[in-house]
């Protein structure tokens, strides 16, 4: 998905609409390559090379794609606008699977379906208006403006509708009091932490509050994606790179087959060392597949 930026025709300051190049005024445009904007700004401190244009700020070629752990681009090195980077931040960890998880893991309670259910009923939609609001506003006041948007208790007061009798539970995943350490503790903790976001201050400390690990150097050098900017709501993904591997593996393995003299193994042989030489190829798959949901 693509929000935040300039529109990109040529002297237009607006910021682009969602899933745009352009902004609400110049909507249904579509600007030839000479009118796009590719004036550079300052260059950005965080950056060892003179990188001072970010992909977003020339969507129709590329937009940034990252992890929200520490919130720079993989392609142009820069850290993303900051809206960019909390809107992520908050849809990845505001899910109901997600808030309910420590309760499953590390309390041992079983997930009550119906709770997981409502969840993601009142969640889903607060997700897509945080992603078409404001789209306007220079990323600093944009952030402002999704700090701004407290719905602990919007959230709460619907659970408490459904589940009138969350007390009587006594579990952990039902208990609604904000100031206690269920379901209800977990929401308020959300909203504290987006209220504080300062990306200024980003780092380490504030990617563990907000339940974040340290990405593999690996994982983001063959581009598979944890907590990235392609972002969907479920699902794996193959990154291609893995056909080229396994490629190359059972090119290896017939060759190895043409070296050692198959004329002189029976059936039962041939099949044995067969099965042998297929049984990597699923873990190959595995090893370079990826869920960008995290």
């Amino acid at each position: 998905m693509s929000i935040g930026g300039p529109c990109s025709i040529q002297g237009c300051k607006r910021i682009h609409m969602y899933n745009s190049t352009v902004c609400y005024k110049h909507k249904g445009q579509k600007p030839s390559p000479k009118e796009t904007d590719l004036s550079s700004g300052e260059d950005l401190w965080w950056t060892e090379d003179d990188e001072s244009q970010r992909c977003d700020d020339t969507p129709e070629t590329a937009v940034c794609e990252f992890d929200t752990y520490d919130g720079i681009c993989w392609h142009c090195k820069n850290m993303v606008y900051p809206d960019i980077h909390l809107i992520h931040l908050i849809n990845n960890r505001r899910k109901g699977h997600g808030l309910l998880e420590s309760f499953q893991t590390i309390e041992g309670e079983d997930l009550d379906p119906e709770l997981v259910e409502a969840l993601d009923r009142i969640l889903e939609p607060l997700e897509e208006r945080d992603i078409t609001s404001h789209p306007n506003l220079p990323p600093e006041d944009r952030v402002k403006a999704l700090r701004e948007m407290d719905d602990r208790e919007h959230i709460l007061s619907e659970l408490e509708a459904i589940f009138p009798d969350w007390k009587e539970r006594e579990r952990s995943q039902f208990d609604l009091d904000p100031d206690g350490f269920g379901l209800g503790g977990l929401i308020h903790r959300l909203y504290n932490d987006i209220n504080c976001f300062n990306q200024e201050e980003w780092g380490p400390g504030w990617a563990e509050e907000w339940g974040l690990e340290k990405p593999d150097p690996l994982s983001s050098t063959l581009g598979i994606k944890s907590g990235s900017r392609r972002y969907h709501s479920s699902g794996g993904y193959l990154n291609p790179i893995a056909h080229v591997i396994a490629l190359i593996y059972v090119l290896g393995c017939l060759n190895w087959i043409a070296n050692h003299s198959p004329d002189h193994w029976d059936a039962e042989d041939g099949e044995f060392i067969v099965i042998i030489m297929i049984v990597p190829v699923p873990f190959i798959y595995s090893l370079f597949s990826y869920d960008i949901t995290e």
